[in-house]
């Protein structure tokens, strides 16, 4: 039996065939971006961000492993970065500590230089501690004993003073024998 329809349910249906046909099409596109080796992981993370609750087994376990792999990596990436923050502090401390013995400067000539270090951006205690000794040489004692002959300090004189004999005998012996050396050698 014929069924007369209405303009308006004509119209409806319609209206829903088109719905359905554009339904599918949006259907197909989805399915096409889900299953895209590229896009894939994309449209599901941003499928769990607008359906957190949602379960999508491939994703939820690949972002896990992920996020394991990447929270491992920044723990070494963390460590290695410490480590290699303290072999620097070690040796720049071991540096300072040379270059302070070798060029025998004062805690506060240190001082001085680390704060010109720091103005002018030079992180090398070798490099300026040379340019600070050449800047900044130590003044010279001023004795005026220089023409002294400072007698009392040479070893010669503390063998002489103590048994002056034994020197002179020890000293005529030394040359006898020199002598005797020098003869036969000829």
């Amino acid at each position: 039996m014929p069924v007369t329809l209405t303009d308006e349910q004509v119209a409806e249906i319609k209206r829903r065939l088109d719905q359905g046909e554009r339904d599918a099409q949006v259907a197909r596109a989805s399915e096409e971006i889900w299953n895209d080796p590229k896009l894939s992981d994309r449209a599901k993370a941003l499928w769990k961000e607008k359906f957190p609750q949602a379960k999508i087994a491939d994703h939820d376990l690949k972002t896990e492993i992920f996020s394991r792999l990447d929270a491992e990596k920044k723990e070494r990436d963390d460590e290695k970065k410490a480590a290699e923050e303290r072999a620097a502090t070690e040796r720049l401390t071991s540096q300072k500590s040379d270059v302070q013995k070798r060029y025998a400067l004062t805690d506060d000539a240190m001082e001085r230089m680390e704060q010109e270090m720091n103005d002018k951006r030079v992180y090398d205690y070798e490099v300026m501690a040379s340019h600070w000794v050449a800047k900044n040489p130590r003044p010279i004692e001023q004795t005026h004993s220089d023409h002294f002959w400072r007698h009392e300090k040479q070893d010669t004189f503390k063998e002489i003073a103590a048994d002056p004999e034994k020197y002179a005998y020890d000293e005529i012996v030394k040359s006898l024998r020199e002598q005797e050396l020098r003869e036969r050698n000829r």
